[in-house]
């Protein structure tokens, strides 16, 4: 996992996190359907964004 202030410049920069482990990923197009690099769980970014949203994450991730 990223430090701190590595993370905020992340997520300030449009970084989205994994909704099962916290991780940080980059959606550069395609479809909605990803799979995190570090604990391998399949979900709809759409889904992801939901979830950011509902835990009060960073507007900045919608």
């Amino acid at each position: 996992m990223p430090e701190k202030p590595t993370m905020n410049l992340m997520l300030d920069q449009g970084a989205r996190l994994c909704p099962w482990c916290r991780f940080p990923f980059v959606k550069q197009g395609g479809c909605d359907h990803m799979s995190c690099s570090s604990c391998d769980r399949a979900f709809c970014i759409q889904y992801a964004l939901v979830l950011e949203n509902e835990k009060g994450r960073r507007a900045a991730l919608t």
